[in-house]
């Protein structure tokens, strides 16, 4: 379930966060975001996944969200930690490495 985050000023999308291996029995699912190399650094994924987290929580009713990185990207994963641990508790929102399972 792909979303698009666009960017009202210029009327172009820049990224989107992604839904996949929803599983509604528990219910929880893996995510992904993604942003446009112009517009990485600026804080934008950051309020995009924040928003998401929330969006995710509420609509869908989701107990947990693992939210899937390359584990090169470590950069990305200290930047979203902090966030994962404040929001809703670690058994809530997770981040997995990007390995086989996601």
């Amino acid at each position: 379930m792909p979303y698009l985050i666009i960017d009202e000023t210029i009327g172009m999308s820049i990224g989107f966060p992604d839904l996949k291996n929803i599983d509604w029995s528990i219910p929880k699912s893996d995510m992904g975001c993604y942003m446009d190399k112009d517009f990485a650094g600026k804080g934008l994924g950051l309020k995009a996944f924040q928003l998401f987290c929330d969006f995710c929580f509420s609509t869908f009713q989701f107990r947990k969200l693992f939210l899937c990185m390359d584990e090169s990207n470590v950069e990305q994963y200290e930047l979203l930690r902090p966030v994962v641990l404040n929001e809703k508790a670690l058994s809530v929102a997770i981040i997995k490495l990007l390995q086989a399972t996601c």
